[in-house]
């Protein structure tokens, strides 16, 4: 085996995930009694703003009507769709939580539309599932988020309750204006074309996704992540055939220490692979794409960082990437390029360290943050 580490499994998947989405902003998380659907408003503001208008019609009326009109006009948004995304659940392994983010999108440029280019109000709600469904779905909505502005978290599922969320469930925004755009499993909108895989010791597949090397680009890395002690851990993956061994291994890190998870370690691991890909495939045939982050703390991260992960008191992590140059330790494998080869790890939300694994936890202030396409 490439290196022999482990650390004790534990914890819980759920609770890192729904303490992801408790903390993640300020908007309230809300359960549904109605069977039809569950509903909440884009921003509890603009409700105060509505009844600050209704109770001080002297103040509005103020203001030049013509201009009070056109800014109280609502307007059409053409050219969108609304697009949901499925992949941050690996769809292979039996959960007890099912999770969809979606935004209204630009249909030529695929970006979000901006709060000011949709409308002033908007409703989400999730159709087509029972009431006892509806029961166990939050909904968090974040009009200002640059990854998606809605993310409906069901929780506590049995295996069947789940396979019903991904046949039946219609996502619903309404805006003001009375447009109404509805997206279910089956549409083929916007879809960030990488899909989580469970592995547990398996052998990668030909179609995960590359994101770096080791020993002067013998061995190729992707990207996965370990469920430990409460944590979903980004970290990299390795083939053990390049090592004389099969199966394969994910390294993370956590506390300044390795994690590795293996075929016999007991803790899962995903994968992150490219339905369709074909033989070591890169970003270059998803939505997501490596940007570079320098040392200066004033430059600011990208808008449209993809989370991967997180930690058991809910802050999300990033996978990122950073060079990884010379030998290893004596006797444990050949040396990595000069000038270094990328080595995938994670980013802390509120922070700007990319941390890997490389015989032990590293830290890099250059590095490259896996984003969405823009």
């Amino acid at each position: 085996m490439y290196r022999n580490l482990s650390l004790t499994t534990g914890g819980v998947w759920l609770v890192g995930l729904i303490l992801t989405f408790l903390t993640a902003c300020n908007q309230q998380m809300i359960s549904q009694q109605d069977e039809a659907s569950i509903s909440v408003p884009a921003n509890d503001s603009e409700l105060d703003a509505t009844q600050a208008e209704e109770n001080n019609p002297s103040e509005t009326a103020s203001e030049s009507g013509d201009d009070q009109e056109s800014a109280n006009m609502p307007q059409v948004v053409s050219g969108a769709y609304l697009s949901c995304d499925r992949s941050f659940n690996s769809e292979d392994r039996d959960i007890d939580h099912y999770v969809i983010q979606c935004g209204l999108r630009d249909q030529q440029s695929n970006i979000l539309l901006e709060k000011g280019q949709r409308s002033e109000a908007e409703i989400w709600q999730v159709l087509g599932l029972p009431a006892s469904l509806l029961q166990k779905l939050a909904i968090q909505v974040d009009p200002s988020n640059n990854f998606w502005q809605a993310v409906f978290l069901f929780s506590d599922l049995g295996p069947a309750e789940v396979s019903q969320i991904k046949e039946q469930a219609i996502i619903d925004l309404q805006l003001n204006n009375g447009q109404n755009f509805q997206s279910n499993s089956q549409d083929p909108s916007f879809s960030l074309g990488v899909q989580w895989q469970h592995l547990d010791g398996d052998t990668p597949p030909d179609h995960t996704l590359v994101a770096g090397s080791e020993i002067s680009g013998t061995v190729d890395l992707h990207l996965c992540r370990i469920y430990v002690n409460g944590h979903l851990l980004p970290g990299k993956l390795l083939d053990e055939a390049d090592f004389s061994d099969t199966g394969g291994s994910c390294f993370s890190v956590s506390n300044g220490n390795s994690v590795l998870a293996t075929f016999d370690s007991n803790l899962p691991f995903d994968g992150l692979v490219v339905p369709n890909g074909g033989n070591r495939p890169d970003t270059s045939l998803t939505n997501l794409t490596w940007v570079a982050v320098g040392d200066d703390p004033a430059q600011p991260l990208p808008p449209s960082m993809y989370p991967s992960g997180y930690l058991a008191d809910g802050r999300l992590l990033y996978s990122c990437r950073a060079l990884q140059a010379g030998p290893a330790p004596a006797g444990e494998q050949g040396a990595n390029d000069d000038d270094g080869e990328m080595t995938p790890g994670y980013l802390i939300a509120g922070e700007r360290i990319c941390r890997y694994e490389y015989f032990g936890e590293k830290l890099a202030d250059k590095f490259e943050i896996l984003t969405i396409k823009q």
